[in-house]
């Protein structure tokens, strides 16, 4: 029996929901529909695909080499499916959208927009550090990919989602908090704290250009937990300002020099957009114009920085407008 859908869909189901069962949810079968299916993969290939035991599934060395190929088959087949309903006057499909959390945050105004223009397109969230958006991306398991960047946009064409100043945080008691700006240097006796869901790269690219060494004293996930940290008077650390949810018993200095992050949204390289991510842009671009105008609309707005100044320092030439309408 030749390969078919049915068996790529339940393989992949499969080892995306962890089991047998979860997956015959995910993909309205029965459980024994899709263990069959699996089975029937398995045969065809000649290889066993999953290894299952008492703790539950395990990918094999073949398994592992057919999943890329099996998910990029699917992919290609749900862009036929997009493209075919673009052709009849239809934006339907899906779009997987990638990025570390603090960035994702500021995307469900954007995706109601977008399911209000178009409620044909599902939209699913992935969140990681940058290194995983950057193989989700490589392997074609999200359709964009967010990444954050110290360098101005390289091309006009590039989709910048946000821009904010980098700012160093300390607590309150700190010697540093009552100053209007800091250097990086001016924290290399402190304990530095950093976050690795996408600010360890920034960081170590503002430390070569001021010429210091990047001494990490301890690494954490949650930006919650670092800032909880820093609170504590246990270190310092260096964060984008739209990071700062709260900042109750810190500190936030801006850096001298001033240095900005730009969120950009990068697809896959040498391959045209699907229709769902063109819909995307779209509605990205249409918030762009609408930021500029604000703009030339209005005063500029002048910040200043410290414990009682929350507002973050992104203006509209810089973001996106993020309201739904």
């Amino acid at each position: 029996m030749p390969l078919g859908l049915r068996q790529l869909r339940a393989f992949v189901a499969v080892v995306d929901a962890g089991g047998f069962t979860s997956a015959s949810d995910e993909i309205g079968l029965t459980q024994s529909a899709v263990s069959h299916a699996v089975a029937a993969l398995e045969r065809e290939i000649g290889a066993v695909l999953i290894s299952r035991g008492r703790e539950g599934i395990r990918l094999t060395g073949p398994g592992e080499r057919i999943l890329v190929h099996a998910r990029a088959a699917l992919r290609q087949v749900e862009l036929i499916e997009e493209e075919a309903a673009a052709v009849r006057g239809l934006r339907r499909g899906r779009l997987r959208i990638g990025g570390f959390p603090s960035a994702c945050q500021l995307l469900p105004p954007l995706i109601a927009e977008l399911r209000r223009i178009h409620p044909g397109i599902e939209v699913a969230l992935w969140e990681g550090t940058d290194q995983e958006v950057g193989r989700w991306l490589a392997e074609g398991l999200i359709d964009l990919g967010m990444r954050a960047s110290l360098a101005p946009p390289p091309a006009a064409s590039d989709l910048v989602l946000v821009a904010d100043r980098m700012m160093a945080v300390v607590d309150n008691r700190h010697p540093l908090a009552a100053e209007p700006d800091v250097a990086l240097a001016d924290l290399q006796d402190d304990p530095l704290l950093v976050s690795d869901g996408g600010c360890e790269p920034l960081l170590d690219e503002l430390h070569a250009a001021a010429g210091l060494p990047l001494r990490v004293a301890q690494r954490v996930r949650e930006m919650a937990t670092l800032l909880a940290m820093v609170r504590a008077g246990l270190g310092v650390t260096v964060v984008p300002e739209l990071s700062l949810s709260s900042r109750q018993g810190i500190t936030a200095l801006p850096l001298r020099p001033s240095s900005r992050r730009r969120v950009l949204l990068d697809i896959p390289a040498g391959t045209p957009p699907p229709a769902a991510v063109q819909a995307f842009q779209e509605i990205l671009r249409r918030g762009e114009r609408a930021g500029r105008m604000q703009k030339a609309e209005s005063e500029p707005d002048t910040h200043h920085y410290g414990r009682t100044h929350p507002e973050p320092d992104h203006t509209p030439e810089d973001s996106l407008n993020l309201t739904t309408r």
